[in-house]
């Protein structure tokens, strides 16, 4: 007999990211896991620099500026605007403005905001923004958003951003845990050295339509 953890294809877009069964009796013997693979998260776009103010806290330069591009998310990215601090909607917003960090995507629970632009720019209250909560109930849930993408200037090496967790939905009359078990965690990143951060993707959703566990 061959055991193997129960997960599924990364979403890439279109397809993936969703582990769904029903099952009488739930017997686990691996675990069951959705890790990363819910929104993507972002990547570089441009390798320059420039100190940030106020307008591009809320919205982007071009593509292919000295920003990371915002996270994936429930929404669309907006033409011209895929990079920068705002976030997008439960995607967390793009280092930019002097290396700040790029913020976290948000699920359940707000993202958080990414570190500080550089001191050496005039204005210093510039940050990438943690992606937005989103409202779960019984009959609506989300895969996590994916953290917003780092920005380089100085040559040393970065890392794409964190996706989300994704949803794990199982209906089961029984359940038997046996000391397995089921997670959707958010990625994290690699410490990295003088550069902007990326950020962390948020968890996903595991619901359990279970009767007896």
């Amino acid at each position: 007999t061959v055991i193997v953890i129960i997960t599924c294809p990364a979403y890439d877009g279109s397809i993936g990211g969703i582990i769904a069964f029903e099952a009488d009796t739930l017997n686990l013997q691996a675990n069951i896991d959705a890790s990363e693979k819910g929104y993507r998260g972002g990547d570089l776009w441009g390798n320059s620099f420039f100190c940030g103010g106020s307008g591009t806290y809320y919205s982007a330069q071009i593509p292919f500026g000295p920003e990371g591009k915002k996270g994936e998310a429930i929404a669309d990215w907006i033409p011209t605007q895929e990079c920068g601090c705002a976030k997008l909607a439960n995607g967390g917003g793009g280092a930019f403005a002097g290396n700040c960090g790029a913020g976290g995507g948000a699920n359940f629970g707000r993202g958080g905001n990414g570190g500080w632009e550089y001191s050496g720019c005039l204005s210093t209250n510039v940050f990438g923004y943690g992606g937005q909560a989103l409202n779960h109930d019984t009959s609506r849930f989300y895969m996590g958003g994916g953290g917003g993408a780092p920005q380089s200037d100085n040559g040393f090496q970065i890392y794409n951003a964190g996706s989300g967790g994704g949803i794990i939905y199982i209906k089961s009359n029984q359940a038997n845990g046996n000391g397995f078990v089921i997670q959707s965690n958010g990625g994290t990143t690699p410490i990295i050295n003088d550069e902007g951060a990326a950020g962390g993707g948020a968890g996903g959703s595991i619901y359990l339509n279970v009767l007896n566990y």
